[in-house]
């Protein structure tokens, strides 16, 4: 969140348009070259937050104001628009506005295309590739609804239905979903963790997954909606 805001601050004022110039002065009425930022620690980071048997505010990390462990980490727009350069294309046929999740880290553990790459973040951080206006755009999922289409509008094969419906077998689905991920902020190399989901029928399936990106302090894992 505090990368987000640094970021969008330094971009809105340092727009010439938005940061008008002085009349008496001659200057810009902020001048983003002297800027600074407020809330830098001394404690070191990751100890702090990781150490709270030394400082008892450790917990407050998460959800603070504290800059340090937060700024030498990457958007996941900018990662995504990296990994769209190394595939050869322009900056003006990709759009990522939408991606504004923070990315601690990403490991490319084998040869892998560009294309792969964004692949698998896609599916860690639920967003989509679409064609919109000559570009590529990047949309988060579980964004609302851009329009309604009602079943008499859909055009069928002529074949059945122009809509079907298939539900899978309970006992087919997942109960439980496992994965290791990087922590940016321990002193250990993996991190374990498991997700279960509420179903009426028991099921042993376990399903068991790398993640690529590094998990920060307190991080979420959104792993209800790999379920």
């Amino acid at each position: 969140m505090q990368r987000s805001y640094v970021e969008a601050t330094l971009s809105y004022w340092g727009d010439a348009t938005k940061n008008p110039v002085s009349t008496v002065t001659g200057q810009p009425m902020i001048e983003i070259n002297e800027a600074a930022l407020w809330t830098w620690d001394a404690r070191p980071y990751p100890d702090f937050p990781a150490r709270a048997d030394i400082w008892s505010d450790a917990a407050n990390w998460r959800l603070g104001h504290w800059m340090g462990g937060r700024l030498g980490q990457v958007s996941l727009g900018a990662l995504v628009r990296d990994l769209c350069r190394a595939a050869g294309l322009d900056d003006t046929l990709v759009d990522v506005s939408e991606l504004s999740d923070i990315v601690p880290g990403f490991t490319v553990a084998a040869l892998e295309s560009p294309r792969a790459s964004i692949a698998v973040l896609a599916r860690h951080f639920g967003f989509d590739a679409v064609e919109s206006g000559g570009k590529i755009v990047f949309r988060k999922r579980g964004r609302a609804a851009a329009m309604t289409i009602a079943p008499d509008q859909l055009v069928g094969n002529g074949q059945g239905e122009v809509m079907e419906l298939t539900r899978g077998q309970e006992t087919e689905l997942p109960q439980a979903l496992k994965w290791q991920l990087v922590r940016s902020d321990e002193r250990t190399i993996r991190f374990t963790g498991r997700q279960t989901r509420d179903q009426d029928i028991p099921c042993a399936k376990l399903v068991i997954l790398s993640r690529p990106d590094v998990a920060s302090y307190g991080a979420g894992f959104g792993s209800d909606a790999l379920l």
